[in-house]
């Protein structure tokens, strides 16, 4: 199987927007797709259209609301354990 991981991270807003198009942009190519958000609770608008096309996978959630720097020992290990589950899905 060959596919392609984007990875979009950084400070500052647009980018559940450029991953949202280009996965948009794969859909209409006949592709599959698959989203994974970390530290997001999957409610952004653009998921909701995503969602609708078929061949689209979507995971995503969150442990706490806290940011990744206050969050505790314990939430830092149970929001690993929970992305480590999502990348397990996409390999």
């Amino acid at each position: 199987m060959t596919g392609l991981i984007h990875l979009y991270c950084g400070d500052g807003k647009g980018k559940t927007t450029a991953a949202m198009g280009l996965a948009m942009r794969g859909v209409a190519h006949g592709k599959k797709v698959m989203v994974i958000q970390f530290l997001k609770d999957g409610t952004s608008g653009e998921l909701a259209l995503l969602a609708t096309q078929q061949g689209v996978v979507i995971h995503g959630g969150k442990v706490t609301n806290a940011f990744s720097w206050k969050m505790t020992p314990e939430e830092k290990a149970q929001t690993k354990e929970l992305h480590n589950k999502h990348m397990s899905n996409a390999i």
